[in-house]
């Protein structure tokens, strides 16, 4: 069960620690929190290419060929970010694919898909991160997963945390 606390919102963003297998299955669903087909990997039988899609906070599901499966047979960082009119999706910290003219729609039933694969942790956010703040929660996937290849900024300094509410903090820091 995944809540739906994301209906309603006018943006969003995700970041994941994920692993796919070398062969993943037909529509392999990591997660489906838009209102289009999800997002995962997809094996073309006729062409023998993997594709990518994701609809996270739309109903767009477009296909993309995947990164190398050298590169996603490993666990890496996965991350998309949606707000009114914008799409952007990045691996290991890098963007590799945006859309514009989005509408921000999420659906009122989320989940977690059947995956060949792994999710060693998703944090997701109700709003878009800043690349600062984005770079932040990178930096603790990053020495929490000890992920290899991928560069990570200066951890940041008088970093404070305030209970905004019984399920929230805020966090602010400088660097």
């Amino acid at each position: 069960w995944v809540p739906d606390y994301l209906v309603g919102a006018q943006s969003a963003e995700i970041i994941a620690v994920v692993q796919v297998n070398p062969v993943p299955d037909n529509y392999n669903t990591m997660w489906q929190f838009g209102e289009g087909s999800g997002s995962g990997y997809f094996m073309n039988s006729g062409d023998n290419i993997t594709y990518r899609y994701d609809d996270f906070g739309t109903s767009d599901t477009t296909f993309y060929p995947a990164q190398p499966i050298q590169e996603t047979s490993q666990f890496f960082f996965y991350n998309v970010s949606v707000s009114q009119g914008s799409w952007v999706e990045r691996f290991n910290g890098m963007e590799i694919n945006n859309r514009v003219g989005e509408d921000v729609t999420f659906q009122s039933s989320p989940s977690i898909g059947a995956m060949n694969g792994s999710i060693a942790e998703m944090i997701i956010y109700n709003r878009v991160l800043t690349t600062q703040e984005r770079g932040t929660v990178n930096s603790y996937l990053m020495a929490k997963y000890a992920l290899p290849g991928i560069t990570v900024p200066p951890a940041p300094t008088n970093l404070t945390a305030m209970a905004s509410s019984p399920t929230s903090v805020v966090l602010t820091w400088a660097g």
